[in-house]
């Protein structure tokens, strides 16, 4: 079977590989953004108990990084459930 991606046929072989592709650019980058949001989280916490004050602006980083890695995850998921062919959108009760 083929399917149609913008001007583009592709056969199922090949969407395979592109998928597989896609893939593996996401968790690459699933991981390096979780390498870099945990460790400026760490730093932050480490200043933090240190220091046995909280500043505004690390309360504020540290909330800003905690979610960039929870919606990181999250489209980690999405990308998984893409590929493996469920569509979370659909399911529902509606």
């Amino acid at each position: 079977s083929t399917v149609l991606l913008g001007m583009v046929i592709f056969h199922s072989e090949e969407m395979s590989r592109a998928q597989d592709i896609l893939l593996v650019v996401l968790t690459m980058g699933f991981i390096i953004g979780i390498w870099g949001n945990g460790l400026f989280g760490i730093i932050n916490f480490t200043n933090w108990v240190r220091h046995r004050a909280i500043i505004i602006i690390n309360l504020i980083l540290n909330s800003l990084s905690t979610s960039r890695i929870c919606f990181l995850i999250l489209m980690l998921i999405e990308s998984f459930l893409l590929v493996l062919s469920v569509h979370p959108h659909s399911i529902g009760p509606f």
